[in-house]
């Protein structure tokens, strides 16, 4: 598996569904409820719907350890669904995902933007009230693609059309399939997780295919990590490669109408 690509790829119509850009850090073990709350009030004009959910892994022992109970994940979305900030004591994602009214992928670009900016608006908040500076442990950037009945997915035994290598799902009794390799990337940029499954979409339980790519990075025992924005462009770039290296080539140019 190739770790760089020549240039971003681009599709008049890709299956991209989601994308999740995120850091781990060194655990704000003092950062309390109150505090958390004070956060996603500042960002309440762009994400006013604020839920909590249960811890994202790892949990770092020190979490667990402590007689306080960790604080669990809290999640700040916007009214139509498109971005979202999740943070607990050790982690800061943020997700975009397609609006449920539509509309065309922002890149990569637009997405990492906002991600830095919501960050630095974290990294300035924990500083102000002297719970910082984060230290950074390790970056991840997640894209999930979701092929469906309007791309020509109906089942298990149309797989192969799009995704090269699984001809031969058509047994009728087959009802799940879960493929999850990991390739090893270049030292300084981390692992790649393809994951290939069958699952219900969660806006109306249609049976989809679920195509996702994943690199993620953990700072080295010693040393420094990766400067963020040069990770997370290489990583994206690992990402690009690996999509096409991994579908085929009637699906980019017929399906999903690759530019160029």
């Amino acid at each position: 598996m190739a770790s760089t690509a020549a240039g971003a790829i681009d599709f008049e119509v890709p299956p991209l569904s989601e994308v999740i850009c995120g850091v781990r850090f060194s655990p704000l073990l003092e950062m309390n409820v109150a505090q958390l709350g004070a956060f996603c009030s500042s960002l309440r004009r762009q994400l006013p719907d604020v839920s909590s959910s249960r811890l994202s892994s790892p949990v770092p022992p020190e979490m667990l350890r402590r007689s306080i109970p960790p604080l669990p994940r809290t999640i700040a979305t916007a009214s139509d669904g498109a971005e979202a900030v999740q943070i607990q004591q050790n982690q800061f994602v943020y997700n975009w995902a397609k609006p449920r009214s539509g509309g065309e992928y922002p890149h990569f670009d637009k997405i990492f933007e906002a991600f830095q900016d919501y960050l630095n608006r974290f990294i300035q908040f924990i500083e102000t009230t002297d719970l910082g500076p984060l230290k950074f442990e390790g970056y991840v950037l997640n894209y999930v693609n979701q092929i469906n009945a309007e791309q020509g997915w109906s089942g298990p035994n149309d797989t192969e059309r799009f995704i090269l290598g699984f001809n031969g799902l058509s047994h009728p009794r087959l009802t799940e399939f879960h493929w999850h390799p990991t390739y090893a990337l270049d030292a300084e940029l981390g692992t790649l997780e393809v994951i290939v499954g069958f699952r219900a979409r969660v806006a109306d339980s249609a049976r989809v295919l679920r195509f996702e790519i994943e690199v993620s990075y953990d700072r080295p025992k010693e040393g420094v990590p990766m400067e963020l924005s040069d990770w997370f462009g290489q990583a994206r770039h690992a990402i690009d490669q690996a999509f096409l290296e991994l579908t085929t080539p009637e699906a980019q140019a017929k399906v999903w109408k690759r530019r160029g």
